[in-house]
């Protein structure tokens, strides 16, 4: 035997007594007294173990670390008789233990202890130069250095114990003893049948344990401390216990193990001091404690690390959620050290389990763990990208605040992080989300502040891109030009801005951003915060001019390199639709660069499908933008192609491009600096002429267009979309409605010289023409009309009072109407309520109102808006009943354009919430339509805010209604039986979770 039975036996024994003291349930027998000498003594045992006289701190460390682990996996299967507080106390020791055995490993790997492999001598290296190989790390100081006598290194004496008056004959460097003194042992040990005659590592720990063994011999003889013999003798006994384990395996070295274990017995009675001396090679204090981290390497405990690992990942999938937050937390100070660790399948397995776990603190916990090494490993970040995303919708509000930040330091440490575009779009998701939280909502604003619109971001992670104060890169404008670091900043900002358009597939979600980062967003009453949002305005306001200028270079690169790709296409949509969201947000900066854009108008860019995305984007930018031209940029575009182009475009591309195209010639014409019968006046003037005229022509060709063949349907569908872009564009000055305008005074004109702009002339035959359109018997040609007339209502709310006398508005949304003219009402219906909510806001209420004659002093004074403000709505108002019933039809595009129109009739105040709620709470039932109950249940959340006790009044209501909306609108089965349930199955991934209809609305 070797010895180690007493000492395993009282080891036992001590870490026996001492859990069982640490295990008891609350103050019973001083667990909180032992906790703490527990979590110290593992702190102590971690220190001494590399220090040689303490050999014994290794198996201390192993024995516990059975023990805890034990105790941990027994938590799992008998939680109730193990005590909770106790179980953080074994898992942080736990922790402890595993991450020293990483670290001791991980060092290991990264500094290998190099020692021959061969029996075969080496010659003496050669030295070309003589080299400081000093293990202090300092320079050539100017004090005494030793000459190694085999590698010809140098060495402070000061490092190896060596001054002027003890230099040996003959000194080796800790190195050169290792390497002869294992040559020299090979000789002794090596097996006499012929072996192999490469050494192993195994072979190479008996050599390091022999310079120890000789170490801890000299330090006995030499003081009178007991430690250090029985350190010595604990030491031997345990080589003994290798050699034993090493025979019984059958993998031995080279080394003859009878004649190593006969030396190593031989050594229990200690040497006399010289004779120790005169038998081995000694090293220096750093070459002993580099053997010593050899050894602790390559000992029982370093080779138990996947087990210690496996108990952690095994309990990051237990059933108890406070025993998988705990490794979790545990398996965190691991990685601390290794973090190589997450790239192993077996632990991104486990990890990525916990991404979904049930549990929120697990879930906040596992992305914690991720979030803290992503930075550090690219492939890291990648591998967890699409996780990390989906925590970005978890219902734990920590872990979406958590999942933020990660992304936010992602992207600031690595601004070209290859799924940078995904991320933005799904943060920029969450901050539109009305169900939102504040804090989650304002920590996104910041972060794309810090990205987007604040120079200074650099400063704040280390940039994957160059820091210096100019930066060589090639300028599309100017070949060789240098950028400034603020340049590149905003180029990079630029690019993202165009990968999130192109990702989103509409600029909505990065318009709502750069506008609330501009004016401010609607985020309640939080006036600690007013200040740091203020200064995110400025800030906002003065980079946005440079990210509009790097948009414009990229845009003009791109023009250089494309290839007339389809992918060519999206990414050109992408940038002009990206410069379209700064002309919404702040037109004016984009006056310099309307020359760059005109030409685009053109409609020959060679991007096939995507022309008329183009066109029609160029065109808004230029409707928005040409407010703020200055006379005489207005009198020199509209003298070059402009007008002719945008005419061009109403005649060859479709109605969405139409419309751009026909509000940015009425805001030519309607400029303030344009005179009367200006050239865009006439050009546009001419145009309702030709398309009044055609439709004039054709309007009794048929009953039914759609029995025409296709050419001519496009070209009535063009012309109606054209006159009703022209009669909500163009601003008619002299065109005031009478208060009682008469609903039987609009006629057709039949002789075109009588048409003109002027007192509305226009519009009211416009608007009698498109009556005629609306009774054909063709659905789309039906809705086609109906969205012209739209036109009408908006630039006149007075017609609506007329066409509701005329049971236009009734007719639309009555049974009788198709599914298709219902949902083009109610569409055309949103779109006036909007239309005049920016009307009023914009101050072109107050303006229209003072232009009137008949306005009296005290109405000027009073309002901001003018007589016409509130008729739409109190229209619409009158037909509530009907819009509730809409809510019954079988036609589910009707439910949601229906409950989109309730939600803005509920915002502007124009419906009653008490009546309301009840139609929305029944909408919750309609399973088979996510975004309709989704869009119910943001209208319920809104209202919940501002009347909770309404909420609770209604719900018997809701119920009732729901049992009804399922009755009404769902299909009976084979037996007659109408198919109403409450329930509601939802795919998580790992599981099918089933709710209640009103689960989300209780929540």
């Amino acid at each position: 035997t070797s010895g180690l039975d007493g000492c395993v036996a009282v080891c036992n024994q001590f870490i026996s007594q001492m859990m069982q003291r640490c295990c008891r349930k609350g103050e019973e027998g001083g667990a909180s007294e032992f906790r703490p000498i527990l979590s110290n003594l593992i702190d102590d045992l971690l220190l001494v173990r590399y220090l040689i006289e303490f050999p014994a701190a290794e198996m201390l460390l192993l024995s516990l670390s059975h023990r805890l682990g034990s105790d941990l996996i027994r938590a799992s299967s008998h939680s109730k008789q193990v005590e909770a507080t106790y179980l953080a106390t074994a898992m942080d020791a736990f922790g402890k233990i595993t991450s020293a055995v990483a670290s001791t490993l991980q060092q290991n790997r990264e500094n290998p202890f190099k020692l021959p492999d061969s029996m075969s001598p080496e010659d003496s290296p050669e030295p070309q130069e003589e080299v400081n190989r000093c293990f202090c790390g300092r320079g050539n100081l100017d004090t005494f250095m030793v000459d190694c006598d085999r590698c010809h290194s140098w060495f402070h004496g000061s490092c190896i114990g060596i001054t002027k008056d003890t230099v040996p004959d003959m000194w080796f460097c800790d190195d050169c003893t290792l390497q002869t003194a294992i040559l020299d042992q090979a000789k002794v040990f090596a097996r006499s049948n012929g072996g192999s005659k490469v050494l192993s590592t195994k072979d190479h720990n008996h050599v390091l344990r022999q310079f120890l063994l000789s170490y801890l011999s000299r330090t006995a003889e030499s003081s009178s401390l007991p430690h250090a013999d029985r350190a010595r003798e604990f030491l031997i006994a345990t080589w003994v216990k290798y050699l034993t384990l090493e025979n019984n395996s059958g993998k031995q070295g080279t080394f003859d193990l009878n004649l190593v274990r006969s030396h190593v017995v031989a050594q229990w009675s200690p040497l006399s001091l010289e004779q120790n001396n005169r038998s081995n090679s000694s090293l220096t204090a750093d070459g002993n404690q580099r053997i010593m981290s050899a050894l602790v390497a390559s000992s029982e405990l370093s080779a138990s690390f996947p087990r210690l690992l496996g108990v952690l990942l095994k309990l990051m999938g237990d059933k108890i959620a406070s025993l998988r937050k705990l490794s979790l937390k545990a398996f965190l100070q691991v990685v601390n050290v290794d973090p190589t660790l997450m790239s192993q399948p077996s632990v991104r397995k486990e990890v990525s389990r916990c991404f979904h776990d049930g549990a929120i603190s697990v879930r906040e916990a596992a992305v914690s763990l991720v979030g803290d090494y992503v930075l550090q490993s690219p492939n890291l970040a990648a591998a967890f990208h699409a996780p990390l995303l989906e925590r970005m919708v978890d219902s734990g509000i920590s872990v979406r605040k958590r999942a933020v930040k990660i992304f936010r330091d992602i992207l600031l440490s690595n601004p070209s992080y290859g799924g940078r575009a995904t991320a933005m779009h799904c943060m920029l998701q969450r901050a539109d989300d009305r169900k939102e939280d504040d804090g989650v909502r304002d920590l996104i604003h910041e972060a794309f502040h810090i990205l987007w619109f604040n120079g200074k971001a650099f400063e704040m992670g280390k940039s994957s891109l160059s820091l210096a104060t100019d930066i060589k890169l090639e300028d599309p404008n100017n070949r060789g030009k240098t950028m400034t670091r603020a340049q590149l900043y905003c180029r990079e900002a630029a690019k993202a801005m165009v990968e999130v358009v192109k990702v989103s597939g509409s600029p909505e979600f990065l318009t709502s951003l750069v506008k609330g980062l501009l004016f401010g967003f609607n985020e309640g009453d939080k006036n600690k915060k007013t200040a740091e949002r203020m200064r995110r305005q400025v800030d906002s306001r003065n980079q946005c001019n440079s990210l509009v200028l790097a948009l414009v270079e990229l845009l003009l690169s791109f023009e250089e390199s494309r290839a007339h790709t389809e992918e060519d296409g999206k990414e050109f949509v992408a940038l002009l639709s990206t410069l379209s969201v700064f002309s919404q947000a702040y037109p004016e900066l984009l006056v310099p660069h309307v020359d760059t854009l005109v030409p685009y108008l053109k409609g020959d860019n060679g991007a096939n499908k995507y022309e008329t995305l183009i066109v029609s984007t160029v065109s808004s930018i230029v409707s928005l933008s040409s407010r703020h031209f200055s006379s005489a940029e207005l009198a020199r575009l509209t003298q070059g192609e402009l007008p002719t182009d945008l005419v061009n475009i109403a005649y060859k591309f479709p109605p969405s491009a139409v419309s751009s195209a026909v509000e940015a010639l009425s805001n030519l014409a309607n400029h303030p600096d344009a005179s009367t019968g200006s050239l865009q006046e006439k050009k546009l003037f001419n145009m309702a002429v030709k398309f009044y005229t055609y439709l004039l022509k054709n309007k009794n060709k048929t009953k039914n267009f759609s029995t025409m063949k296709k050419a001519f349907r496009h070209n009535v569908q063009r012309a109606l979309s054209a006159l009703g872009s022209i009669c909500r564009y163009y601003e008619c000055h002299d065109g005031f409605d009478n208060h009682n305008l008469d609903p039987n005074g609009f006629h057709v004109i039949t002789d075109v010289n009588q048409l003109q702009f002027s007192g509305n002339v226009l519009s009211s035959a416009c608007f009698a023409l498109f009556r005629e359109y609306l009774e054909n018997d063709d659905e789309q040609t039906k809705c086609l009309a109906l969205r012209a007339m739209n036109g009408v209502f908006i630039s006149r709310p007075r017609v609506v009072l007329a066409a509701a006398q005329l049971g236009i508005i009734s007719f639309v949304i009555s049974e009788a109407a198709p599914p298709s003219v219902q949902i083009e009402s109610l569409r055309c219906w949103r779109d006036i309520l909007l239309a005049e909510e920016i009307r009023i806001e914009s101050g072109a209420a107050k303006q229209k109102m003072q232009m009137q004659k008949d306005i009296s002093l005290s109405k000027r004074i009073s309002g901001d808006q003018d007589g016409d403000s509130c008729i739409s709505g109190s229209v619409l108002t009158k037909h509530a009943d009907r819009l509730y019933e809409l809510t019954l039809s079988k036609d589910e595009k009707v439910r949601q354009m229906i409950i989109d129109l309730i939600g803005h009739l509920l915002r502007q105040g124009l419906i009653n919430p008490m009546a309301t709620v009840p139609h929305l709470l029944a909408v919750q039932g309609d399973v088979k339509s996510p975004a309709t109950r989704s869009l119910a249940l943001k209208l319920l959340i809104t209202e919940g805010e501002k009347r909770p006790d309404m909420l609770r009044q209604r719900i018997c209501a809701g119920l009732k209604q729901a049992y009804y909306f399922q009755k009404e609108v769902y299909p009976h089965d084979s037996s007659g039986v109408p198919r109403v349930t409450a329930l509601l199955s939802r795919d998580e991934g790992h599981k099918v979770v089933t709710d209640t209809i009103f689960d989300q609305v209780i929540k």
